[in-house]
């Protein structure tokens, strides 16, 4: 995808996403380290029943992912 000359980034991978309220399409630059995401983790605590053992130990689906594909 080609964007106009001041929207274009230094970087060749980009994040994709919808907002799902306005269907608009927003990109957003990947990030070099996750460094970030482990600050954020420092300011703010998890509710202490989030990704409790029940969450964690659910059983695997296996599933075909082709299921329902025609060519």
């Amino acid at each position: 995808m080609r964007l106009p000359k001041e929207f274009r980034v230094s970087t060749k991978d980009l994040f994709i996403r919808q907002d799902e309220v306005s269907g608009d399409i927003i990109l957003s630059q990947r990030p070099h380290s996750w460094n970030g995401l482990f600050e954020l983790d420092k300011l703010e605590k998890s509710p202490i029943d989030f990704m409790n053992n029940n969450d964690r130990n659910l059983a695997l689906h296996n599933r075909d992912p082709f299921n329902g594909y025609a060519e």
